[in-house]
């Protein structure tokens, strides 16, 4: 798998876990920004698990 396919898996991952309403505002009920969040700071952290 090359660097673009993965960045791909992941803007695809971040644009599933923010869900818009058909008007094109975000879904609030369905929406997992704590998931992004946590992928965001991964490698701030070096790549370390523990929060």
């Amino acid at each position: 798998m090359n660097i673009q396919e993965i960045f791909g898996e992941l803007l695809d991952l971040v644009d599933a876990c923010l869900p818009q309403k058909s008007d094109g505002s975000p879904d609030m009920e369905r929406e997992r920004s704590d998931v992004v969040h946590d992928l965001l700071g991964f490698p701030g952290r070096g790549g370390d698990t523990a929060v």
